[in-house]
């Protein structure tokens, strides 16, 4: 009992130092899993002290002590989980002058001036925008219900049908530095970096495909990920296997005509301990 007594003045007094100052005490993967499993409704006493910033719970007290805590502002109460009811946090924080000259002196979306890409989110273009890639399948998508289940397609694809323009993104400030690769949200809603090129469903069932560089894959989805660095290759030449390039060698003599037919009068085209110099004299030799 005394070392429950001791653990809670603990994290009271713990709360109580970090109070004044809006940062997370656990790194923004974590953060997301709770905030995701509604720890940030369910359990408010752990939020306050570990993933403050991320969950919305640094504003001021009248939101603080509202079911679903604070927006992005700190100041406005969300209407519901996941910062719904919130204003889309994808805007310049600082002026416009400012941020122009971010955007000039080519800082944004590198690590190095992380902060100040963050600052410039609007106008270093960092902000996606509210549309479906999948125009075809989201309303259905989103009419069965599956906007809560299937984060992954929700904020990848879904975003316009599932109503998630207005909550934070999770890939919102998130870069990616490899080449042609870009921010994705697995099922559990946690960013990560994926290939940019999307695979359809129906990309797994294709059968072998020949790539336009000359190998074969065993369906599209495996052409496409594999050339995800190089785009410009990552392409079908044709459905199925490769067809084999039966380009003969031209059959001449790499030496002087006087050589090789010397070497055809004496008849060593047939002797196993010259097979080198019947190999440079093919054509007199007949051996094409």
């Amino acid at each position: 009992m005394e070392w429950c007594l001791l653990l809670f003045a603990f994290l009271v007094g713990l709360n109580l130092v970090i109070s004044r100052e809006c940062k997370d005490l656990l790194n923004a993967y974590r953060c997301t899993l709770m905030q995701n499993h509604d720890a940030c409704t369910k359990r408010r006493f752990l939020v306050r002290i570990f993933c403050r910033k991320h969950c919305g719970v640094c504003g001021d007290v009248k939101c603080r002590s509202t079911r679903y805590g604070c927006c992005h502002d700190g100041k406005t109460p969300a209407k519901g989980p996941y910062f719904q009811g919130c204003k889309e946090p994808c805007q310049d924080e600082r002026s416009s002058y400012f941020c122009q000259s971010i955007v000039r002196a080519g800082f944004c979306g590198k690590p190095r001036f992380k902060q100040f890409s963050n600052l410039c989110l609007n106008s270093c273009r960092m902000c996606r925008p509210c549309e479906d890639s999948a125009s075809t399948e989201c309303p259905f998508f989103a009419r069965r219900g599956r906007c809560d289940t299937d984060k992954s397609k929700t904020y990848n694809r879904c975003r316009k049908s599932c109503h998630v323009c207005g909550v934070k993104d999770p890939c919102q400030g998130f870069i990616c530095t490899k080449p042609n690769t870009r921010c994705r949200v697995d099922h559990l809603g946690v960013p990560y970096c994926g290939c940019r090129v999307h695979c359809d469903p129906g990309d797994h069932f294709t059968g072998t495909v020949c790539g336009r560089d000359g190998k074969e894959y065993k369906n599209k989805c495996r052409l496409l990920h594999s050339n995800c660095e190089i785009p410009n290759i990552a392409k079908i030449q044709n459905y199925g296997k490769c067809p084999s390039l039966n380009i003969k060698e031209p059959c001449i003599d790499q030496r002087s005509r006087y050589f090789c037919q010397s070497i055809a009068r004496a008849g060593f085209c047939n002797k196993r301990h010259l097979q080198k110099t019947v190999d440079m004299c093919k054509h007199s030799c007949k051996k094409c």
